[in-house]
């Protein structure tokens, strides 16, 4: 039993009442304090609930358990659901991959010899590195080092924009864009940014000018809900949207809808690190965004690119483009040949 600023008046009366306080917490930063108190007796919880009411003001609660929101579902290798189990070690040799998210701890990855780079862009406390590692080793992951991921031959730039709040993780503006500002001047071909927020005339400028280079930008839809409005950077122009699907088919439940989805990849109880199973539209984008590098390397544009994944995509829903799965489940086979260098790249 929990009481809200316990009454003296009722606190003296504890013994009358068949009740016993066991401890008192101050919640100094919430303005009140929560005493926890223990029926005497055979008196069941509810009727000394019922009793403290009657007895005088206050609030009176049931110590209630809470369970961690977590999907009960078999984990699914992504890998195997896109037909991307049979890749050579190289595949995305020459590709140059960036990533916008927390620390990633590229050892984790693999010990491949394509480049590694980190760099910290945000100050104060580093957040946790699982998210930004987990996005990482979809993309350049290796068996061995717990995640396969979609592109192990490939370079990855990773630019690590979060810091430590009360939240858990938060970037700033003006950290995204020294970010992207540095991932264009490392000729990368795709950067993945699995994070949300909102508007901001600055960075949408900072979009454009790598959309300008023909960089591919790819962010996550969002896990807000269906009823939410769009979240940046994915609803901008310029940006691919990524929402998230099971191995049913079914579009992840907390998933942003909107204009700004154009495609779907699988997002839904995947098997990350460590024996984790995640969930979200920021696992669906690293998918998209090998796809997209790959398919850069042999399209030469962008905008051929976009052509290609909306035409192959599986079209899940309505009959065509929806604001749910946009053009429908990525369905795309890697090529994993040589890498153009990015001089060879244009936009149509």
């Amino acid at each position: 039993m929990l009481s809200s600023d316990l009454p003296a008046f009722t606190r003296n009366n504890l013994n009358f009442l068949n009740a016993t306080e066991i401890e008192t917490v101050r919640l100094d930063a919430l303005g009140f304090s929560i005493t926890r108190l223990r029926a005497t007796s055979n008196v069941r919880a509810a009727v000394l609930q019922d009793r403290l009411r009657r007895f005088g003001p206050g609030t009176f609660t049931l110590n209630h358990i809470y369970r961690p929101a977590q999907q009960r579902a078999e984990a699914t290798n992504a890998l195997e659901a896109l037909g991307w189990t049979d890749r050579p070690a190289s595949c995305g040799q020459g590709l140059r991959l960036g990533i916008v998210d927390t620390h990633v701890a590229l050892p984790r990855l693999s010990t491949a010899t394509a480049p590694r780079m980190n760099r910290r862009f945000a100050s104060g406390a580093r957040s946790d590195p699982m998210h930004g590692t987990t996005v990482a080793a979809f993309l350049v992951g290796a068996p061995d080092h717990g995640v396969a991921g979609a592109l192990p031959g490939a370079g990855l730039f990773a630019a690590d924009v979060f810091y430590a709040d009360g939240d858990g993780a938060a970037a700033e503006t003006l950290a995204l864009v020294r970010a992207l500002d540095w991932l264009a001047g490392q000729d990368v071909h795709a950067v993945n940014l699995s994070l949300t927020g909102p508007a901001n005339a600055l960075l949408q400028r900072a979009v454009s000018a790598l959309e300008i280079r023909n960089i591919a930008i790819t962010a996550a839809a969002g896990n807000s809900g269906p009823l939410a409005a769009a979240t940046y950077p994915a609803a901008y122009p310029e940006v691919i949207g990524v929402t998230a699907v099971g191995s049913d088919m079914r579009r992840y439940e907390q998933a942003n809808r909107g204009e700004h989805v154009f495609i779907a990849g699988p997002g839904v109880a995947l098997k990350g690190l460590d024996g984790q199973v995640v969930t979200g539209t920021s696992f669906a984008v690293p998918f998209v965004t090998a796809a997209i590098a790959d398919a850069l390397n042999a399209e030469r544009s962008l905008s051929a690119v976009k052509r290609k994944l909306s035409e192959q995509a599986r079209d899940l829903g309505p009959s065509g483009p929806d604001d749910a799965f946009g053009h429908g489940l990525l369905r795309y086979a890697l090529r994993c040949g040589p890498a153009a260098t990015f001089s060879e790249l244009s936009r149509e």
